[in-house]
């Protein structure tokens, strides 16, 4: 197993088609376009752990991403164990070039959110100028 080391990741996904989709505990009904999104998330305890989860097919859902990776495709995982890079300074820097996806994923920060819509290249573009680790996908 490998070792818990803390971070912070994104999720680079793809909705091939547009969807309303119920998110959270209380299923807040959320419109979604067809397109690219990154999805910021942090792992206090277990970097790997929290990546693999995301990844997996099924699951009982606990955040909000949980109820939309079903209806995407993960194209790449990125992340970082570098102590200033945050979620919340992910999402920052986010929120500056991309869509935000209002109130999603950032219930436990002041963040307005941490998933962004955006064009493959804008995205893209944004990831390298961050300088994140390349998580290696399983094809299972």
């Amino acid at each position: 197993m490998p070792p818990r080391r803390p971070g912070a990741y994104l999720l680079l996904i793809t909705l091939e088609t547009p969807i309303d989709c119920p998110i959270g505990k209380r299923h807040r009904q959320m419109t979604f376009p067809a397109g690219d999104y990154v999805y910021i998330g942090s792992a206090r305890n277990g970097l790997d752990q929290r990546i693999t989860r995301h990844l997996r097919t099924t699951k009982k859902p606990h955040w909000h991403i949980d109820y939309l990776l079903p209806h995407t495709h993960t194209i790449h995982a990125y992340y970082t164990t570098n102590t200033h890079q945050t979620e919340c300074h992910l999402a920052t820097t986010f929120h500056k070039h991309h869509t935000p996806i209002p109130d999603f994923g950032n219930s436990d920060c002041t963040c307005p959110t941490h998933l962004y819509y955006g064009t493959p290249t804008a995205l893209q573009n944004t990831i390298q100028s961050l300088h994140l680790t390349k998580y290696p996908l399983s094809k299972s």
